[in-house]
């Protein structure tokens, strides 16, 4: 189960007067799928097979569509797979 999701069914469960309220939810959480929806330009770069700076270069040019919270950078990872599908399509 996702780090955030053991968090707010905790929560849940303490601040909670119905338990069968708290059990519902965590029961929905552990459905939730375990991969990460956003990534690090450096798990981009891993994800890619290529530097951190050749993934700096796809971003600032656009190629690669990025999602920013704040001063984070950070790439969805439907968008990349639509991005490398999109991609390998054009070669």
């Amino acid at each position: 189960m996702p780090i955030l999701a053991k968090v707010y069914a905790r929560i849940l469960v303490e601040h909670s007067h119905h338990r069968s309220t708290a059990a519902a939810l965590e029961h929905s959480m552990k459905a939730l799928p375990e991969r990460r929806m956003l990534l690090r330009i450096s798990e981009v770069a891993e994800a890619l097979s290529i530097s951190r700076s050749s993934a700096y270069v796809l971003i600032h040019a656009g190629e690669i569509p990025v999602l920013r919270i704040g001063r984070s950078v950070r790439v969805s990872a439907d968008d990349l797979q639509a991005w490398i599908r999109a991609s390998s399509s054009t070669l």
